[in-house]
């Protein structure tokens, strides 16, 4: 009876492990300092140049399914709010310049794409893709949201962060 007690809690507690890891979270990381990347077409992207608007910022890899139906929900956010976005790819070593180019390409992205080699998703503690940051137009973290988002949710984080 004890074994069998013993079992159902380990499986109980590997079933809420499992949950706790693959639900949506919410969480506000402190302030982030400015960084530079360099985007699919060797331009460089600094946040600092980006002052005075809303910046998200889409941690993502092209093999990640989520990330990929996360573009269209972007592509629908540009649609009604003026923001910046970047793609920032977290598995560089796989996501190729051009394997990004690509990908971009066939996913209609008109926005800045980029590899992490900066450690940028571990400065913002990335644990899981998507994940989607919204700053400030003073560069300062807003919100951070891991896991799909839809363009209407993450759209009353911009305003927010716009101050309207």
């Amino acid at each position: 009876m004890r074994v069998k007690v013993l079992a159902a809690l380990a499986v109980a507690a590997v079933v809420l492990l499992a949950l706790a890891l693959t639900q949506p979270t919410t969480t506000q990381p402190a302030k982030q300092l400015d960084f530079e990347l360099v985007d699919i077409y060797g331009r460089t992207f600094k946040l600092s140049e980006h002052r005075g608007k809303v910046v998200v910022l889409d941690f993502m890899a092209t093999w990640c399914s989520p990330c990929s139906a996360q573009v269209e929900e972007l592509k629908e956010l540009r649609e009604k709010v003026d923001v910046v976005i970047v793609s920032i790819s977290v598995d560089p070593a796989h996501d190729t310049v051009e394997r990004l180019r690509a990908y971009a390409e066939s996913m209609g992205i008109d926005w800045t794409v980029t590899r992490d080699t900066v450690g940028l998703a571990a400065r913002f503690k990335v644990a899981a893709i998507p994940t989607l940051v919204v700053l400030t137009p003073k560069g300062e973290v807003h919100y951070l949201h891991v896991g799909l988002i839809s363009s209407e949710e993450l759209e009353v984080k911009v305003r927010e962060a716009m101050g309207t």
